[in-house]
């Protein structure tokens, strides 16, 4: 059964000129609107029934815009969707052969998003991961490209007969995040180091680095697993330290009131911080962010193992009461853009790897 197009009329919420939009789907009540330094330019639709809950939601999908709108939408017109003639059968057509996206494509697109991301996620921070800028950049778009850009973009990649090709790419980018990143890599924090990574993976995988992969179809080398470190004491350490499962971490504040852990020598248990940007952030600086000198026994220097999606070999760079800065070698390419990836580990699992 054929779908039916519905047209919608709202305002342009600068201008305030009439505009249109036709799509399929289910009932929408709001056009939402995003300004990415020239105005406001579309930037979705909202099903949501409070204007505030419909403003947040171009924000879900561009969370780089300066600010974000949203206009009612009316509907005008349904459209039933036109159903195919019947026809004689005519001879079957050749279907095209699907479009054959390389390794190497993959690992290309997640380094330019690994740069771009950095913008966004510096220090090796944690940051969301936008749809759209996973979309832009493996198009070869900045992540500031608005939707004329995009289009143009289309348009000339379907001139060319490429758009089929890059489409499908597109699909194996988010194929490689979902498998190396997470299922919800755009909905909870990601590093440019766990992008990388996933990149290095891919061409791991595909054979374009001098180490031995696995290919399906082929016996792999079976790896002995190593085996878990020896609990023992807790380590020496100017903040405080606990097990919990194997895994060696730093108690804060509200936790190691309920737990065995051994007191730090200079600080006390970190002081938890609210969700709230202001308040985020003076809490980094007046007390997370605080020099140390070491954490749970690492120091500036240490060489140690960080566990992302692969287990890969780091320095400690410096300490704070947060956790420790290490910096990860990254593999040299034309978007490699520096020798390294940092980040912040704050734990040990049973087997010696840090992570956070």
């Amino acid at each position: 059964m054929a779908s039916t197009k519905t047209t919608y009329s709202t305002t342009h919420p600068t201008t305030g000129k009439p505009v249109t939009f036709t799509k399929g789907g289910r009932r929408i009540l709001w056009i939402t609107w995003a300004d990415f330094g020239d105005g406001f330019v579309h930037a979705g639709f909202s099903s949501q029934d409070e204007h505030k809950k419909a403003v947040r939601a171009p924000r879900s999908s561009n969370p780089y815009a300066s600010r974000y709108e949203a206009t009612a939408a009316t509907a005008i017109e349904d459209k039933p969707a036109e159903q195919p003639q019947e026809t004689d059968p005519a001879p079957a057509a050749e279907e095209a052969p699907a479009p054959v996206v390389t390794p190497a494509e993959v690992a290309e697109a997640l380094d330019r998003i690994a740069v771009a991301h950095s913008r966004v996620a510096p220090d090796g921070q944690a940051e969301y991961l936008s749809e759209v800028l996973v979309h832009l950049l493996t198009y070869g778009l900045p992540y500031e490209a608005d939707d004329d850009a995009f289009g143009a973009c289309r348009a000339e990649l379907r001139r060319s007969g490429r758009l089929p090709h890059v489409e499908a790419l597109v699909v194996k980018v988010r194929a490689a995040l979902r498998a190396y990143v997470g299922d919800r890599y755009n909905r909870v924090g990601v590093t440019p180091a766990q992008i990388r990574h996933a990149a290095r993976t891919v061409r791991l995988i595909d054979g374009d680095e001098k180490q031995p992969s696995h290919r399906p179809g082929t016996c792999a080398p079976q790896r002995r697993a190593p085996l878990p470190l020896p609990l023992g004491e807790l380590p020496v350490s100017s903040v405080p330290a606990a097990y919990d499962r194997e895994h060696l971490f730093s108690p804060k504040e509200g936790t190691a009131e309920h737990i065995s852990h051994r007191a730090g020598d200079v600080f006390g248990p970190l002081p938890r911080s609210s969700g709230e940007p202001e308040a985020w952030a003076t809490w980094w600086k007046t007390a997370a962010s605080v020099p140390t000198p070491d954490f749970l026994g690492l120091k500036a220097g240490d060489e140690i193992t960080v566990q992302l999606s692969t287990v890969s070999p780091g320095t400690v760079a410096r300490t704070c009461r947060f956790g420790a800065l290490v910096r990860i070698p990254l593999p040299q390419g034309p978007w490699a853009d520096k020798p390294y990836e940092e980040m912040y580990v704050t734990r040990r699992n049973q087997f010696g790897h840090w992570y956070r």
